[in-house]
């Protein structure tokens, strides 16, 4: 009795182990997690794991020295793209795994994938961001997370999918004019610009490190929070933010209403709140911080009651002087002043069949100013891929699935507005792509004989069209046959079929009797 309870003890035991280190669901590329709304999308703290992954079919990425490592993909919105995988960050804990890696790939499905970014976190950060560029809008794109040397632990994934707005000018006439407050990123700061006398020097800052500037208008009054991430943790980022009384174009007699110039110094993230993200908030009540961790600094100062139609500007400021840039989030209640982007198709709901010709028009509009550029791209499988001008044009997919247009406005002043919508491709199989497929059956003149023929012409507007028998031939038409029954399925360029069985009949089998 005794040694039966042992067993049944070692078996649960065991039972629990495997239950501990039971692989992610996501362990492999085929059964990734798919991320949704990756214009600004961060997943809860210690989400995901990868405790218990085990190496992929695929092989190691460039950069990886592990092979514990879990899939997720995303569908293209924009054109550019940051992952973060915050693990076990001193500065902003996201989890538990140790040094992350990251790597994205591009291609339709697991079996067509390639390479195009791969980064590893640094010693002492237990953060990774890889920023990705060239994205196309509606294509399909895996990301891949694993811990150095096999390290496993649970993590936080955001990606943030965007159109970047005109490179920020290191100097405030040259700034970038934002004109709505979709979220961006900015890889890299070098220098402070033709002239780094711009900042009082009684100021926070005092002088300018590693610059970079934006310029808006209020569109409607209303708060003003915002958030800035460096994209390198250990960095201090600062900031001024300015009303420009003069205008957006002058840049004379700025008035400073905030000023950030918080951080701590040392080589390693210490247990101080002035490492990692700043900007303006809800909570905070103090209007400048001065250099250093002292006192009340925390990194954060008080959201801004923006009033409408009046000018800003914000230079932002790596002090750490790393050469690496920052993510950049916006909030509150009020509004940049920019053109509403738009555009619209003549198919209700955008919904439209495989191959039907419909029309993508401009809807645009921006009262105060002028739109001076379109950019169009009309996603994977497009008759037109991209365009430039304000349209309208003929669009055409040949293929059923969510297609996705992305349209890029410019204005004169500078800024770029971007909207992204979905268009749904239907196979329509019952209507615009329905398939008529007619026969000819050659049957038999003799029970014995092995001529006869089936012969197919399929009529239907998605071209070209497959046929698949039951012996694996892909031809229209089978000759030679014996008696016998023949099965087929036609699927047509909208991914329409139909199955047929067709049946080779001969006379009755002869008897000869002997008298």
């Amino acid at each position: 009795m005794q040694k039966k309870l042992s067993l049944i003890f070692i078996s649960l035991f065991l039972l629990a182990g495997k239950v501990i280190i039971a692989q992610p669901i996501n362990d492999e590329c085929a059964n990734a997690i798919e991320l949704t709304n990756v214009q600004n999308y961060c997943s809860a703290k210690a989400e995901f794991t990868n405790v218990g992954a085990t190496p992929s079919s695929l092989g190691a990425a460039n950069c990886f020295s592990g092979t514990k490592d879990v899939w997720f993909w995303f569908v293209a919105a924009a054109t550019d793209g940051t992952v973060t995988v915050r693990g076990n960050d001193p500065t902003d804990s996201g989890g538990s795994l140790n040094r992350p890696e990251v790597a994205v790939y591009q291609g339709v499905d697991c079996s067509s994938l390639s390479e195009i970014k791969c980064d590893a976190s640094t010693v002492g950060s237990n953060i990774v961001s890889s920023h990705i560029g060239s994205l196309v809008p509606g294509n399909t794109y895996y990301i891949r997370v694993q811990g150095n040397q096999g390290q496993e632990g649970s993590f936080q994934l955001c990606v943030t999918n965007y159109n970047p707005p005109f490179d920020p000018g290191q100097d405030c006439p040259l700034g970038a004019y934002l004109c709505d407050k979709s979220p961006f990123t900015v890889q890299k700061i070098n220098g402070a610009g033709s002239n780094p006398n711009e900042v009082s020097p009684s100021s926070c800052l005092g002088t300018e490190i590693a610059s970079t500037w934006f310029r808006w208008v209020a569109g409607t009054s209303g708060t003003l929070t915002f958030t800035l991430t460096p994209t390198n943790a250990p960095d201090d980022i600062d900031f001024i933010l300015y009303e420009l009384p003069n205008g957006i174009d002058n840049c004379a007699g700025k008035i400073q209403l905030r000023c950030e110039g918080a951080g701590a110094y040392g080589p390693s993230p210490p247990s101080e709140p002035c490492y990692g993200p700043t900007g303006l908030n809800e909570s905070s009540t103090d209007v400048s911080e001065p250099g250093g961790c002292g006192g009340q600094n925390d990194n954060w100062l008080q959201a801004l009651d923006m009033v409408a139609g009046k000018s800003y500007a914000m230079m932002v400021n790596n002090f750490s002087d790393s050469g690496a840039g920052f993510n950049m989030e916006f909030g509150g209640t009020g509004t940049f002043k920019g053109p509403d982007v738009d555009f619209v198709t003549d198919r209700p709901n955008n919904t439209a069949c495989a191959g039907e010709t419909f029309v993508v028009s401009d809807a645009s509009t921006y009262p105060s100013g002028t739109i001076s550029s379109w950019e169009w791209n009309f996603g994977i499988g497009a008759s037109i891929p991209t365009a430039n001008g304000q349209g309208p044009y003929n669009i055409t997919y040949s293929t059923p699935g969510v297609k996705y247009i992305t349209l890029v406005i410019a204005t004169g002043e500078g800024c770029k507005s971007t909207i992204v919508k979905q268009v749904i491709v239907e196979a329509c199989c019952d209507t615009y792509n329905a398939m008529t497929i007619t026969e000819n059956v050659n049957n038999l003149d003799c029970y014995y004989d092995s001529d006869g023929s089936i012969n197919l012409t399929t009529n239907t507007l998605a071209q070209p069209v497959s046929y698949l028998w039951e012996d694996n031939s892909s031809l229209p038409s089978l000759s030679g046959l014996p008696l016998g029954f023949y099965a087929v399925t036609v699927t047509n360029l909208a991914t329409c079929d139909t199955s047929l069985i067709f049946e080779i009949t001969a006379p009755p089998k002869m008897e000869f009797r002997s008298e």
